[in-house]
């Protein structure tokens, strides 16, 4: 997976920044699949826009030896304004360790000092989906399966994994913001027998989503970090 920065390409421009004078233009797009801190500093006044992905919970057994998905990791957008020098933070939450382990939540530290978060899924033992917090958009991922069942898909994300119909069940897939920003992609929720461990980044890439159940169970999807940095001009 790459990331870093490049030149911004091809932007829908239903998602560009809100103008405030002239026109606004892209000038960097990032992002980030790896779990971990990171930062940005605004190297001249400019207008962001930051898409931030859960990762996904673990699939494994569950009560009575049950196979269940770990559910998709939530997702939040946010637009802010930055002037020159001044810096935001982000921490992109790793996928849920099989068995049963939740994904970790992505979070978005603004210069404002605003919190916005993007939980990550939980695992097996709850099967339930992340949802994003303080974002202008915030989106729910879909929960894991049931014994043998689909996932659930994740709000404007990735698809659910299929189940098997016996007791290997599909993890759910990750949020995220297809209807206006489909550059910004998310992962689906494993299905049975796509690998031990699997990981939802591997079968989509972008953010975090359910494992699908194999045996004891695989590892849920990393977390994402996205965003687009334009300047103002004329």
């Amino acid at each position: 997976m790459r990331s870093g920065f490049t030149k911004a390409r091809h932007l829908p421009q239903a998602m560009n920044p809100p103008k405030k004078s002239g026109t606004s233009k892209p000038i960097y797009a990032f992002r980030s699949f790896t779990a971990g801190p990171g930062s940005y500093t605004a190297i001249q006044d400019c207008d962001v826009v930051v898409g931030i992905v859960g990762g996904g919970g673990a699939a494994g057994l569950a009560s009575e030896g049950q196979e269940c998905g770990g559910g998709g990791g939530g997702a939040a957008l946010k637009r802010f304004p930055m002037r020159r020098g001044q810096t935001f933070n982000y921490n992109v939450g790793a996928g849920g360790v099989r068995s049963w382990g939740n994904g970790g939540d992505t979070t978005l530290t603004t210069p404002a000092g605003l919190v916005v978060v993007a939980t990550g899924g939980k695992g097996a033992l709850t099967q339930l989906a992340g949802v994003g917090i303080n974002g202008d958009i915030n989106r729910t991922g879909g929960a894991g399966g049931l014994v043998g069942s689909n996932g659930s898909a994740g709000e404007f994300g990735g698809v659910g994994g299929l189940g098997n119909g016996s007791n290997r069940t599909g993890g759910g897939g990750a949020a995220g913001f297809n209807d206006i920003f489909p550059l910004f992609l998310v992962g689906r929720g494993a299905a049975p027998g796509e690998g031990m461990p699997a990981t939802g980044a591997v079968y989509w890439p972008g953010g975090g989503s359910g494992g699908g159940t194999i045996a004891d169970g695989s590892d849920g999807g990393p977390g994402a970090i996205y965003f687009i940095v334009s300047a103002a001009t004329a």
